[in-house]
């Protein structure tokens, strides 16, 4: 018969392991791909605000800017890149003072849309290319 300490410590694995962020494994192509955006920024800082991490950055270069899910005339900040506070979220940590390669969504706040990332949707490992924007999918709405 197992014990209460044995018990505890199987139900506190698994509701650890639950929390923890988990992607479908996917190439820097497919990443590419199925962003709205890429692109090269310099970070300067960040800040907290609940569970996300904003952080300050100045875009270097533009490698694609799919806004196609954007409504005509919003605003979009890209001064900043959101994603969630934790890597047990998700969330991508950027080291300000340095250049980083960033993949992800447009997400609408309020009136306004900022450029959202997190560890599923951006590129994890450093990239020696960039992959060729012939190679995704034409079909569908937005192009990819």
């Amino acid at each position: 018969m197992a014990t209460p300490t044995f018990i505890i410590l199987c139900f506190a694995t698994i509701v650890a392991t639950s929390w923890a962020c988990t992607c479908v494994p996917t190439t820097n192509i497919e990443i590419y791909c199925n962003a709205d955006f890429v692109v090269r920024v310099e970070v300067f800082g960040s800040i907290t605000q609940g569970m996300l991490r904003i952080y300050e950055v100045d875009i270097t270069e533009i490698l694609k800017s799919d806004r196609s899910s954007i409504p005509p005339g919003t605003e979009v900040n890209e001064q900043n890149v959101v994603t969630p506070i934790h890597s047990s979220l998700c969330g991508v940590m950027l080291q300000p003072g340095y250049t980083h390669l960033v993949a992800g969504r447009y997400k609408r706040h309020g009136n306004n849309y900022y450029m959202d990332t997190h560890a599923c949707i951006n590129f994890m490992q450093p990239v020696t290319f960039i992959p060729d924007p012939s190679l995704c999918y034409r079909g569908g709405k937005s192009g990819r």
